[in-house]
């Protein structure tokens, strides 16, 4: 039981790391124009140290990890209805799920300033609901897979987080990757 518990964390997370290989955002993005946390910065012929790439727009990396967990969170629900003991390592993800998102909502907050006052605000404030309905839905359904009389409903909202998640990232690719004028 506990090698399933590990797998499904190892596989579940790990699929963050190898969701952007090799693509360029576009420097007329609004997050591009975002000073770097730190303080000092390379030259622009130069590439940016690890450090500035690892702190530089936060959201845009741990956006991933609710994503990852909350598909993955679905996948071995599903499972668990023929297979019970993927139950708690469903719920782990869940929980870590729900974590994640409340992460990614407190660095949205710092990084959207970027986006005030451009074309793009509107595809922010949309990107924003849909995190903030990601986030209560996983704690939803975290309770219903934790409270028996609501178990069989779990699976309802668990469609839906793995729905949500594809929206908010779809909207969250948008704003990431559509160039600004």
């Amino acid at each position: 039981m506990k090698w399933v518990l590990l797998l499904t964390i190892f596989l579940g997370t790990s699929t963050a790391i190898w969701a952007h290989e090799e693509h360029e955002v576009p420097s007329s993005t609004p997050q591009t124009s975002e000073v770097s946390p730190t303080a000092e910065s390379s030259s622009p012929s130069e590439s940016p140290t690890l450090w500035e790439t690892l702190l530089s727009h936060p959201h845009n990396k741990v956006v991933h990890f609710p994503i990852a967990l909350g598909l993955f969170a679905f996948l071995l629900f599903v499972l668990a209805l023929r297979w019970p003991d993927f139950q708690i390592s469903a719920e782990v993800l869940v929980l870590f799920g729900f974590l994640a998102s409340v992460v990614a909502l407190i660095l949205g907050e710092l990084q959207k300033s970027a986006f005030v006052g451009t074309e793009q605000e509107s595809l922010m404030l949309t990107h924003e609901r849909f995190g903030w309905a990601t986030a209560i839905g996983f704690f939803v359904w975290l309770i219903l897979m934790r409270w028996k009389p609501t178990r069989n409903w779990a699976w309802l909202v668990g469609l839906g987080i793995a729905l949500l998640v594809s929206l908010t990232g779809f909207f969250g690719g948008q704003l990431a990757h559509t160039i600004g004028s």
